[in-house]
């Protein structure tokens, strides 16, 4: 499973705050903010485990709403219909100009490295083609040589 039962305690109970924050608008206590400075120092984030034992990942969202957007989640998150297990925004919202650009950018970046894909391909069928060319000249030069050769006999 994974995890202490202090990380999952920790967990569920920072969720508990996160859902409260959500609902009141009131800033987190001071005890919570001492429980969370002092979490903070014990383990790094790359550690953190989900409700379910499961390690957090941290992600980049490539979606047209969320372009760039960094999260952490449960793998598990994508798999659940009930979305129980944990997940948190680490980067603000995009602002609403770079959801209309950066889509548009990411398609053109994309296309462009299709393009190159489709050049690279040609080049190296170009350089068989000529390789294949080389030889035939060789066999040729080869062929006049022994012409020459023979009539100088």
């Amino acid at each position: 499973m994974g995890g202490s039962t202090f990380q999952r305690f920790y967990f569920r109970e920072e969720e508990k705050e996160r859902r409260q924050r959500r609902h009141s608008r009131n800033p987190p206590s001071s005890s919570m903010k001492a429980a969370m400075s002092k979490s903070s120092t014990n383990s790094t984030r790359s550690n953190r485990y989900c409700f379910c034992g499961m390690k957090i990942k941290r992600p980049t969202s490539w979606t047209d709403l969320n372009p760039g957007r960094r999260f952490e989640a449960c793998d598990q998150n994508r798999n659940s219909q009930t979305r129980h297990h944990f997940f948190e925004w680490l980067d603000n919202e995009t602002c609403p100009r770079g959801k209309e650009v950066l889509p548009g950018l990411l398609r053109r970046l994309r296309g462009m490295e299709e393009e190159i894909r489709a050049r690279d391909e040609q080049l190296r069928l170009v350089e068989v083609e000529k390789k294949k060319l080389e030889e035939k000249v060789c066999v040729v030069i080869e062929g006049k040589k022994e012409l020459e050769w023979s009539r100088q006999r």
